[in-house]
């Protein structure tokens, strides 16, 4: 489990419990950039309904030497939480940043694409299409006998060169119930 964080200027003093990190809740008003270092301790008592078990309590700290200091700390589901309550410049890019580290703690494992499968036996010949978000591919499926794949703009050219009549949905939308009428009507 990691033991340094830091953000921005704000380096964590990481408190460790029950397997989990936990973050002071003045280092949290430092990060978010806060002046006061119980603004964190009373965003937490204006929303205390909000936060279930475990993501805040109060500890003591050894300071120094066997001075101990009452401090209260939030797990890091309760710093993301104080930040969706904080209205600093920095609170939604700390949001971000508490997510990714919560994400690595507990081994959130990345989404991987789905790569398309190899065909083989009865399909190595026939095409495949493969769907995309974000550049990466999704879905893979083999095509059907009789279909084919053809991009909106092919699709448009081949309509007009069969003397087709084609139009956009905006273009659908826009034309009146008469004009409807007479294209049925005159194909």
């Amino acid at each position: 489990m990691s033991t340094q964080l830091a953000f921005h200027n704000t380096q964590f003093n990481v408190v460790s419990r029950n397997n989990s990190i936990y973050l002071t809740a003045v280092e949290i008003a430092q990060a978010l950039g806060y002046k006061s270092d119980d603004a964190v301790t009373k965003i937490y008592n204006r929303n205390i309904d909000e936060f279930s078990g475990g993501m805040s309590e109060t500890v003591k700290l050894t300071a120094s030497g066997n001075y101990q200091k009452t401090v209260r700390i939030f797990s890091l589901r309760g710093a993301h939480l104080i930040a969706m309550f904080a209205r600093t410049a920095v609170a939604k890019e700390f949001r971000r940043w508490v997510l990714d580290i919560l994400d690595r703690e507990v081994g959130q494992p990345e989404i991987q694409p789905v790569f398309p499968p190899i065909c083989t036996g009865d399909h190595a010949n026939r095409t495949e299409i493969i769907y995309y978000q974000n550049f990466k591919p999704i879905f893979c499926r083999i095509l059907r006998e009789g279909e084919i794949v053809i991009s909106h703009e092919s699709m448009m050219e081949w309509l007009k060169a069969k003397g087709l009549i084609f139009f956009t949905r905006d273009e659908l939308r826009k034309m009146t119930l008469e004009e409807m009428n007479f294209l049925t009507a005159s194909h």
